[in-house]
């Protein structure tokens, strides 16, 4: 087994213990929103909400003059591309993640996050997002 090989495993396995569903996705394919959940759509779209901090400003001293929260949002290629098939296999349009789309997390308490910037992979399976963060 490859070390590609053992990352993708780990990433699945991580995906998997530690991602959310999510409630509903907008964009413009999908202006009406889908619905998760519900039996129209029966793969559920999971993530994994990632915030970090990024330290600015002179760091000279011992502390940042400025500190910025940077929200993520953490897709597994295989379950965009297995909900993405059965949209097509409905009659819908596929899932693509674009900048733009808002996506609602209900037990993040109804977080709703908005797609801005697809960050380089960093590796097999997986996608990241910057996004923008507001309540429902």
């Amino acid at each position: 087994m490859s070390l590609i090989d053992i990352k993708a495993r780990a990433r699945r396995a991580i995906h998997g213990k530690l991602a959310v569903p999510v409630t509903s996705f907008t964009d413009e394919e999908h202006p009406e929103g889908l619905t998760f959940g519900d039996l129209l759509i029966p793969p559920t779209l999971t993530v994994r909400y990632h915030n970090k901090m990024a330290r600015g400003g002179n760091l000279d001293g011992d502390y940042a003059e400025v500190i910025d929260g940077i929200d993520r949002l953490i897709f597994l290629d295989e379950n965009v591309a297995e909900v993405s098939a059965a949209l097509v296999e409905a009659g819908q349009p596929a899932l693509v993640l674009s900048r733009g789309a808002e996506i609602v997390i209900q037990p993040y308490q109804g977080l709703r996050f908005v797609l801005d910037t697809q960050e380089p992979p960093d590796g097999p399976s997986e996608v990241a997002w910057v996004v923008a963060r507001s309540r429902v």
